[in-house]
């Protein structure tokens, strides 16, 4: 379910959203000693995309770590 609603949010942005192993691992740390392995690692072209991505994720109950 959450692959669909990932893809969903892809086409609604310019930026682009990685769901793989790699991209995921490497945002894993987050620069911290806690490891929280992401849905997905998302690089917004603007803030519109930005305010989409706040608000989908908002409305789908999909965590969001800024």
């Amino acid at each position: 379910m959450i692959e669909k609603q990932l893809a969903e949010l892809q086409l609604k942005i310019e930026g682009d959203l990685q769901t793989g192993v790699l991209f995921r691992s490497i945002y894993a740390t987050a620069a911290s000693v806690y490891r929280e392995m992401p849905l997905g690692v998302v690089f917004p072209q603007n803030s519109r995309d930005v305010q989409i991505i706040v608000q989908y994720c908002f409305t789908h109950a999909i965590p969001l770590i800024p």
